[in-house]
């Protein structure tokens, strides 16, 4: 008779991930607080959410988890909304966006 192995699993917690990335999430300007809690879903809003985690470096793997735990929107268009800026800004020869820095703790 075969045996059946149950697979250790690590679930990991999208606020631990963009923590360690970004820092506690208390030291966060509050505009972007607003931004991915309170706010609603729309295109400028995702631009400015996605220039804060791109120009911190937050990879799109550990971004996109984080934001659609956090607001109530459409997944599947966060992901296509977040992944088409990360690759447009990536293809770029410099960043466009204004942003907030998190170690320099000002706007850039």
């Amino acid at each position: 008779m075969a045996t059946c192995h149950v697979l250790d699993v690590e679930i990991i917690n999208p606020l631990h991930q963009i923590e360690a990335v970004l820092g506690n999430i208390e030291s966060w300007h509050s505009n972007i607080i607003k931004l991915i809690f309170i706010d609603a879903y729309n295109t400028e809003n995702m631009f400015q959410t996605g220039a804060f985690f791109y120009g911190n470096n937050v990879p799109l793997d550990v971004a996109l988890p984080f934001y659609s735990m956090c607001n109530e929107h459409s997944p599947f268009l966060a992901l296509i909304h977040l992944k088409l800026m990360y690759n447009m800004w990536n293809t770029l020869t410099f960043f466009t966006r204004t942003y907030y820095d998190m170690k320099l703790k000002k706007r850039l």
